[in-house]
């Protein structure tokens, strides 16, 4: 059976050292964030490809613009049509109202 050993360290580091550590924490960052935009960009894709074969639309909500109230005119005509409205967001990939 494999043991897993967890330590916390404290890094006691001089300023350039510092600076070169902030740099790879920077380009870490990066780096998942670029991964993450692909991931979500091949899951909104996905969505919007499994709508049109139903007959739905997907729509696409930023995060910043979220509400409960996010139904405009347009989609109110879909949902009176029979349509489901998927919403992507990123707290919620596929809901679907």
């Amino acid at each position: 059976m494999d043991t897993t050993i967890t330590a916390k360290l404290k890094l006691v580091t001089t300023p350039e050292q510092y600076c070169q550590l902030r740099l790879t924490q920077l380009a870490y960052r990066d780096a998942w964030n670029q991964a993450s935009q692909h991931t979500f960009a091949e899951l909104r894709s996905l969505l919007t490809y499994k709508a049109a074969l139903t007959g739905s639309v997907c729509i696409s909500v930023y995060a910043d613009h979220t509400s409960q109230c996010l139904v405009t005119p347009a989609d109110r005509t879909a949902l009176s049509a029979g349509y489901a409205l998927c919403v992507c967001t990123a707290s919620s990939p596929s809901t679907v109202i």
